[in-house]
């Protein structure tokens, strides 16, 4: 009895995986991806999802879509403006339909990120199918799914535009090959756009495959580029004509930091970086930032050499397929969609960190594809054999084990900025980034000592960061080293446009016993940012101490109304009854 309720069980196990039916293997992506994300369900907002929806009141609404193609995602509360040089409105609205269900609950974008990062890998596994066999189409989603080189993108909500650019490009290709219509094909591609610039990877990479596999006419050719030409056409006129976002590279690390000559130095140190992460995922880290000025043996030959290497082992496999008609077109085709997405992260124009895991999420897909070639191609047969086929079992348990391991653990790190920002200022101490970020969440928890600490570290790692500077001044106003608070409030706005920190030095100047210097300060800067209660107070007490008590009043009123707290109020009440003001 107990041998048959055994071998009833062992059937009703083995009845999960065989047979492998789609609807088996979509089911089991679906688990493992939710198994394996669940504890990032619970982390809050990080770095940027502060300015990008917690203080964004533009995602706030429903009513505001269409608001938000009319600038970048950036938002600073402190000047209540739109800064930034990326065009990604499909990802705030995203944010806003979000928000106007669950409010800001960090959960439920979370969740909706881990979904859309799961239904990226179905989508990579109904596209695979139909080059590979099911089982090996399986495993490579798999890898796209659990590869910790993805992490990042999925558990940081600021980055569900790479999920997001990705959704709509993979599903305009799965549409491509299943023969749909071009005009639904090149919604999706705008989508994708408009979820992020990287998006325009898809039109080449639709291209080639249109020309490669296709069996159409010279005339519906010449139909379908005219569609992507007229979707880019769109893209365009959206964009710089409604957004008025240009294609300018001010603010950026690498425009700032490195000529293009030195970009290239970079390119094989870069392309090291996100093969070490491939292959050996071991240490990771947010905010990579690194520039070869000079090129050395060790930053540059060596990079360079295993870089050669690796292009080596890539171009390899088109010569031992050049017999094999159909396996050389879908290897070539992968091999272009691996170097055309990857080459819009090597530097060649400037972006605004030198090394992020998540511009690896499209490369990875290319990659696994000529993985997949290469198994089908070469190696399949001879793994057939039983002991071959056992160990590969092994391996890959083993691997996927790992990968599991790195994402539940890397999933804990994102839990909230003081986590994170402390454990990768130590992982990875040359970032600036995460220097000013752990210093500024040290100040948050009133540890100024060694906030200053790593702020300087911060600025002695880029000296125009000004956020960097105004986190500098607040350790240092709260140390009671005002005159040095002064000149960091005054550094960081000088280092940009937009009256960032402009109210903080106009209340230090206050402070300071110098209204006629804050008067100033604030007058310049409210025509700028005219809805900043901030300086508007400023200027209140400013008027004030210059014993201009009647404009004082009128300033202290628009304090109030824009932020209307306890101490805008009492500010305003004491002048209105002209009560004395203690400092």
């Amino acid at each position: 009895m107990q041998e048959h309720v055994q071998k009833e069980e062992e059937v009703i196990f083995k009845s999960f995986f065989v047979p492998l039916t789609n609807f088996k293997i979509i089911c089991w992506i679906i688990i493992i991806g939710l198994a394996v994300y669940f504890n990032s369900l619970f982390n809050g907002f990080v770095g940027d999802d502060n300015a990008q929806i917690q203080t964004n009141p533009a995602i706030h609404s429903i009513t505001n879509i269409f608001l938000l193609f009319r600038g970048s995602t950036q938002y600073l509360a402190q000047t209540q403006q739109f800064i930034g040089l990326y065009y990604k409105p499909l990802l705030s609205i995203s944010y806003t339909i979000i928000y106007s269900l669950f409010g800001a609950n960090a959960f439920f974008f979370h969740l909706f990120q881990v979904f859309l990062h799961i239904a990226n890998a179905i989508l990579v596994y109904l596209i695979f199918k139909k080059f590979f066999s099911k089982t090996t189409s399986f495993v490579l989603s798999l890898l796209f799914l659990l590869h910790p080189i993805n992490n990042e993108a999925v558990v940081y909500i600021a980055n569900l535009q790479d999920v997001l650019f990705t959704f709509f490009g993979l599903l305009a290709f799965k549409l491509l090959a299943e023969k749909k219509s071009f005009i639904l094909i090149s919604v999706m591609l705008l989508l994708s756009l408009l979820s992020k610039e990287s998006g325009i990877i898809f039109s080449p990479i639709l291209t080639i495959y249109y020309f490669l596999f296709s069996n159409k006419s010279k005339r519906e050719g010449l139909n379908f580029i005219l569609s992507l030409l007229a979707i880019i056409g769109v893209y365009l006129f959206i964009r710089i004509v409604i957004g008025n976002i240009g294609f300018q590279t001010d603010y950026l690390y690498m425009a700032e930091h490195a000529t293009f000559i030195q970009r290239l130095y970079t390119m094989p140190s870069l392309l090291t970086y996100y093969l070490r992460m491939v292959f050996f995922p071991v240490t990771i880290a947010f905010g990579w930032y690194w520039v070869v000025t000079t090129p050395t043996f060790s930053t540059f030959g060596i990079p360079l050499i295993i870089a050669g290497l690796f292009g080596i082992v890539l171009l390899l496999p088109l010569y031992f397929l050049r017999s094999q008609k159909k396996q050389w077109k879908e290897y070539l085709f992968f091999l272009f969609i691996l170097v055309i997405s990857l080459s819009i992260s090597l530097q060649l124009v400037p972006l605004d960190f030198t090394a992020a895991d998540r511009w690896f999420y499209m490369p990875l897909f290319g990659l696994l594809g000529l993985i997949g070639i290469c198994y089908e191609s070469f190696l399949k047969q001879v793994l057939q054999q039983k002991n071959m086929r056992s160990g590969l079992i092994v391996i890959l348990v083993l691997l996927f084990s790992f990968f599991v391991y790195k994402d539940i653990t890397r999933n804990t790190v994102w839990v909230n900025n003081l986590t994170l920002c402390g454990h990768d200022s130590l992982t990875n101490p040359q970032s600036y980034l995460m220097q000013y970020c752990y210093a500024n969440e040290l100040y948050n928890i009133k540890e100024y000592r060694p906030a200053k600490v790593h702020v300087l570290k911060a600025v002695e790692l880029y000296p125009k960061y000004f956020l960097a500077w105004e986190t500098l001044g607040k350790v240092d106003y709260a140390l009671g080293d005002n005159l040095d608070a002064e000149k960091a409030f005054g550094k960081t706005v000088a280092l940009n446009s937009f009256g960032y920190g402009s109210d903080e030095l106009a209340l230090v100047l206050v402070y300071e016993k110098k209204p006629r210097e804050a008067k100033t300060i604030t007058q310049k800067y409210l025509k700028i940012a005219p809805d900043n209660a901030q300086l508007w107070y400023a200027q209140a007490l400013a008027d004030y101490k210059l014993d201009d008590k009647k404009d004082a009043i009128t300033v202290a009123r628009n304090a109030y109304i824009l932020e209307p707290t306890q101490l805008t109020y009492k500010v305003y009440y004491r002048l209105n009854k002209h009560l004395s003001i203690t400092f």
